[in-house]
């Protein structure tokens, strides 16, 4: 008898997110060196193709926004992909040193490099591989096909589409310690509902 496939999967199998030795967690800290990110700093990721429906723009607006308006200086946003409105984008970063553009790149290492990854539209494949990779997700309620994966605090956050300027209000007191941690509830919720034998590949 087949399985039926779930609506929420990464584009490659499970064991390709596996760390098991730290070296993808390794290789993601590499990354944010060359990025000029400390340690301490934490970062938000978005990994997509930068087109309207993803909402890239209005995620970089509401994030100017939060560095504006928060005061707070140990945030920084990543964006890795590409697409139409790249040049838009890059625009409105008016050279920002918080804001970064990187390929699409290899996902497992990709996800790694954020403390947090942000998915507007809860796309079901950027949450799958953001999960297994150990990072929290924040979406909107428009990620109807994964909000059962978020957990308010436990394993990401939800907020309302229709209010960016709100979007990154948990952030404010979140430390890499409180991070860390939802990120492997992340995973571990993740695995719960899904793993290699419930996946028809």
């Amino acid at each position: 008898m087949s399985t039926v496939k779930p609506a929420v999967e990464p584009r490659l199998p499970l064991r390709h997110f596996a760390d098991f030795s730290g070296t993808l967690e390794a290789n993601a800290r590499q990354e944010r060196a060359k990025l000029g990110i400390a340690d301490t700093e934490k970062v938000l990721l978005f990994r997509g193709d930068f087109v309207p429906k993803n909402m890239p723009g209005i995620l970089l607006e509401a994030f100017l926004y939060f560095l504006q308006t928060a005061k707070i200086a140990d945030w920084h946003l990543i964006l890795a992909g590409a697409g139409s409105l790249e040049t838009t984008l890059r625009e409105m970063a008016k050279g920002d040193l918080r804001i970064h553009f990187l390929p699409f790149g290899e996902p497992a290492i990709t996800y790694r490099i954020g403390d947090l990854c942000v998915s507007p539209i809860g796309h079901g494949n950027s949450v799958a591989e953001a999960m297994i990779s150990s990072r929290a997700v924040l979406v909107t309620e428009k990620a109807s096909n994964t909000l059962f994966l978020i957990q308010p605090g436990v394993t990401g956050w939800s907020v309302d589409s229709a209010h960016p300027e709100l979007w990154f209000d948990y952030m404010k007191a979140a430390s890499q310690t409180k991070l860390r941690a939802m990120g492997k509830s992340a995973q571990e919720s993740f695995l719960t509902h899904f793993s290699e034998k419930k996946v028809d590949k």
